[in-house]
C-alpha cells in the first residue's frame, strides 16, 4: 500500500491498473493475459467494496456473496452477469476457449462492472 491509502483504496488503484492492463494485452493479442487482468480487474474491485463496507474477502466464495449483495443492494442484476461474465475470463485463462469478439466485447463490460462496483 502507499502511504495514506486505505486497503479498499489500494484494491481499487489494483482494478484500475489491471483495466489498463488488459486492453494493453487485448491490443497486442494475447488474449491469455487480457482476459486474466479482466478477471483480476473485477476481483479487485469487488475487494475494494468489501474492505470499504467492512465485509470478508479473503476468499473467492466471499466475494461471490459480496457481488450477490451490492446486486441486490442496487436492485441491478446486471452486476451479477457481468460479474459471470469476468469468471469466464477467468477460465478463458486456463482453456483458451473464448473467441476474441468475446473479448474484445468483455473489456467493455468489465469498465462498466468496475464503475458499478467502485461507486460509493
Amino acid at each position: 500500500m502507499t502511504t495514506g491509502e486505505t486497503l479498499s483504496e489500494r484494491h481499487e488503484r489494483i482494478a484500475n491498473d489491471m483495466v489498463v492492463q488488459a486492453e494493453a494485452e487485448l491490443a497486442a493479442g494475447d488474449t491469455l493475459q487480457a482476459a486474466e487482468k479482466m478477471w483480476g480487474a473485477a476481483s479487485h474491485a469487488l475487494k475494494s467494496y468489501c474492505a470499504r463496507e467492512g465485509l470478508r474477502h479473503a476468499k473467492y466464495s466471499h466475494r461471490r456473496f459480496a457481488v450477490r449483495r451490492l446486486a441486490e443492494e442496487r436492485d441491478d442484476p446486471t452486476i451479477w452477469h457481468v460479474f459471470v461474465a469476468a469468471e469466464a475470463c477467468h477460465a478463458h485463462f486456463y482453456n483458451d476457449s473464448l473467441e476474441d469478439e468475446t473479448l474484445e466485447d468483455s473489456i467493455h463490460i468489465i469498465r462498466e462492472l468496475l464503475e458499478k462496483i467502485l461507486a460509493k
